[in-house]
């Protein structure tokens, strides 16, 4: 789902929030979904599936806020 401000928040952005670098990816599948996240930095590790949903979910609430203030 979009924000109002145009910005897909979803699990590509989130990963990308928590970590410098390209420390992930996607499988040549074409669906960045969580099933197809690649790691590409050994030093790092991926979340489960819960916890990007409910990062998603957070990231969501902040940027609505932020958007509002």
């Amino acid at each position: 789902m979009a924000h109002k401000s145009g910005i897909e928040i979803d699990l590509m952005m989130y990963l990308a929030s928590l970590h410098q670098g390209q420390w992930f990816g996607f499988d040549n599948s074409g669906n960045r979904e969580y099933e197809n996240v690649v790691i590409h930095d050994d030093t790092k590790s991926l979340p489960t599936k819960a916890e990007c949903e409910a990062g998603i979910i957070q990231m969501k609430k902040d940027w609505n806020v932020e958007w509002h203030m």
